[in-house]
């Protein structure tokens, strides 16, 4: 018991008025009660989606330790904790394509798709840290003159020849297949 009290005496306090740390915490406490609830209610659901539901877990319990530290690093030097934002992100969005890919594998998703989604993501996150945890003038730069950054993310909602934005306006009058078929 007293190593549990040590424990919580080095978890660095926070101020009344700090509205970012506060935001940390409680996005924390709301993750891991999403991946308590996604881990505990698995079994509830058909087989087809429980690994989806799994994914979602892992995802949400990965975000939730990541909140952690981000709450301690912001309490403790009062800037912006980039690095785990990036760490959490290089863990936790693949995962999220991997999830998208499991939801609409239902409907005939191909395997290229996540794969796709999976690469895009990963320049997107790792010209994302250069320009923002490294060097912010090379961000301005790439965006500038090759238009890397904006390359890779709009790479994530232009797939198969039909942007996203058109699917969302296609899928009430025609159905998910359109997406899937391109």
């Amino acid at each position: 018991m007293q190593t549990l009290f040590n424990f919580i005496s080095l978890v660095p306090k926070l101020a009344p008025d700090d509205y970012v740390g506060f935001t940390f915490f409680v996005g924390c406490m709301a993750m891991m009660a999403a991946a308590a609830f996604f881990f505990l209610s698995m079994n509830d659901f058909d087989k087809k989606w429980k690994t989806s539901i799994l994914v979602s877990g892992l995802i949400t319990f990965i975000a939730a330790v990541h909140y952690w530290y981000m709450r301690d690093y912001w309490a403790t030097n009062m800037e912006s904790p980039t690095f785990f934002r990036y760490v959490d992100w290089i863990l936790t969005v693949p995962l999220m394509c991997v999830e998208f890919y499991l939801i609409l594998k239902v409907a005939g998703a191909k395997k290229s798709l996540m794969w796709r989604l999976i690469f895009l993501s990963v320049i997107m996150l790792v010209t994302g840290y250069i320009g923002e945890g490294v060097d912010q003038n090379l961000q301005k730069k790439l965006a500038d003159r090759f238009k890397v950054l904006t390359k890779s993310y709009a790479g994530l909602y232009w797939l198969d020849g039909l942007s996203i934005l058109s699917v969302t306006w296609l899928v009430p009058k025609v159905g998910i297949q359109v997406f899937l078929e391109v």
